[in-house]
């Protein structure tokens, strides 16, 4: 490990007056120069010190002390923006800073596990005296049991409260590297709520076919929680290793089997990507676990495998192609953003790479996968700054191309970059370092690599 260049690298970033990370060297901002332009934010310090009213126990009513205020006011003005793929002049609604911290006013265990992911994320980027593991993890549980007995009592609670709050847990639960412990759970309870949410909106179209069309201007909460769960169901489970079976999860239906999505944006403004990508990674990953199911060592693929495998590249290169040739809505300004863009191409390569290497089963050193790790590599080389909130959304095509780099440069490149993360705190990347070793010394797949490294206790990337 290159620990002293990567901390100079640490060492030569600065907080700037409104929080964000500057190189000091280059004044370049690590956060994306867009979001620093469009956010008016309230000057927060780089140190915050003991609370001189303890902040332990719990107050029943959170927003009574003046700490948790300033938390959520960070989450509005900074979280909510980092961990949205479109800049603040394109995303002017973003239901992070908006909707979702006024519903969490109103209901406690929403507002409990907001705070501890606000919480979890302020903690990386400045020096707060009162913060701690076990007030996350207090908070976290508070909000998961309210939620819990509120769900099975039988008490009325919003259906949109409880995806949003549940899908906190998840996260949350990943980012402190549990994120297996129940996440099925309330995984189940998001989609069980959101599909009670839509019932209930007399705004949602049921199309013949009985799908609901969600449209992104007139049910836009709904719509923001499907890309939600999907991103966590399907590019979340493109990254998991279980760690009963040392198999990604097997699904019984796609996430998205049930909906339909009628776009305004050119590019999801949640995720980065073209709306359609989603829908067909959703397709692919039953193709990946009938192939891990029954023919996990097999040198061939039976003719109907193949033939989806086949026919969902061409569709999938279809999607893409007319993507490039499209011109976006008037007034849409996603399809002109070059940060979005960038990440869109990322992950369209990075869906031909996971087809190549996990369908097609081609080796590492083909010609065809080099090709698709050096797009990526260039992508992120040129276009997309290190621990930015870019890269941040885009850690699976990141990730996967690590894992299948094969020039020096190429690695130095991924583990540097992963490496900052660890070391900025994000405990994830530290396993990926581990994976990233073995792979790379035993030109196994990285998903064996995380059966070793892991020790069967599986894996999970967001």
């Amino acid at each position: 490990m290159n620990t002293r260049r990567v901390r100079n690298q640490i060492e030569s970033t600065k907080l700037n007056e409104n929080g964000f990370f500057i190189n000091i060297r280059s004044k370049k901002a690590i956060m994306s120069n867009e979001i620093i332009d469009a956010i008016a934010l309230p000057n927060i310090p780089s140190f915050i010190p003991i609370s001189s009213t303890p902040i332990l126990p719990l107050p029943e009513k959170l927003l009574d002390h003046e700490y948790f205020r300033v938390v959520l006011d960070f989450f509005k003005h900074f979280t909510g923006h980092y961990i949205v793929a479109a800049p603040p002049q394109i995303y002017k609604h973003n239901p992070m800073c908006t909707t979702i911290p006024e519903l969490a006013i109103q209901n406690t265990c929403l507002l409990d596990v907001l705070i501890s992911h606000a919480l979890t994320h302020r903690s990386l980027v400045l020096t707060d005296e009162n913060y701690s593991q076990n007030l996350v993890e207090q908070l976290t549980s508070r909000g998961m049991d309210q939620l819990v007995s509120l769900t099975n009592g039988g008490f009325k609670i919003k259906s949109e409260v409880a995806c949003l709050t549940a899908l906190y847990v998840c996260t949350q639960k990943i980012f402190s590297g549990h994120g297996f412990l129940g996440y099925t759970q309330f995984t189940d309870l998001a989609r069980t709520s959101l599909e009670n949410f839509v019932k209930e909106d007399k705004t949602v179209e049921v199309l013949n076919n009985g799908k609901y069309l969600l449209r992104e201007d007139k049910n836009y909460l709904a719509y923001f929680l499907l890309t939600w769960i999907g991103y966590l169901e399907i590019v979340g489970m493109m990254m998991m290793v279980s760690p009963e079976s040392n198999k990604m999860p097997k699904r019984s239906s796609q996430v998205l089997e049930r909906f339909e999505l009628l776009n305004t944006s050119k590019l999801d403004l949640f995720l980065g990507f073209d709306i359609s990508f989603l829908f067909m990674f959703d397709k692919l990953i039953p193709i990946i676990n009938v192939i891990e199911e029954i023919y996990p060592t097999a040198s061939s693929l039976p003719i109907e495998i193949l033939s989806k495998a086949i026919e969902w590249e061409h569709e999938f290169n279809d999607i893409y192609a007319k993507f490039k040739s499209t011109d976006g809505d008037l007034g849409d300004l996603t399809g002109s953003n070059s940060t979005l863009n960038a990440s869109n191409d990322a992950f369209y390569y990075a869906g031909i790479l996971h087809l190549y290497r996990r369908v097609y089963n081609l080796p590492r050193t083909n010609s065809v996968v080099q090709r698709m790790v050096r797009k990526i590599y260039e992508i992120f080389k040129d276009s997309i700054d290190s621990a930015s909130n870019t890269e941040y959304c885009t850690i699976f095509p990141f990730f996967v191309a690590a894992c299948e780099a094969v020039l020096p440069e190429h690695r130095s490149f991924f583990y540097d970059r992963f490496e900052v993360q660890f070391l900025g705190g994000n405990l994830l990347a530290g396993d990926v370092l581990g994976i990233l070793k073995d792979t790379w010394a035993t030109g196994e797949s990285w998903v064996n690599s995380v059966k070793r490294t892991k020790n069967h206790s599986g894996f999970f990337l967001i």
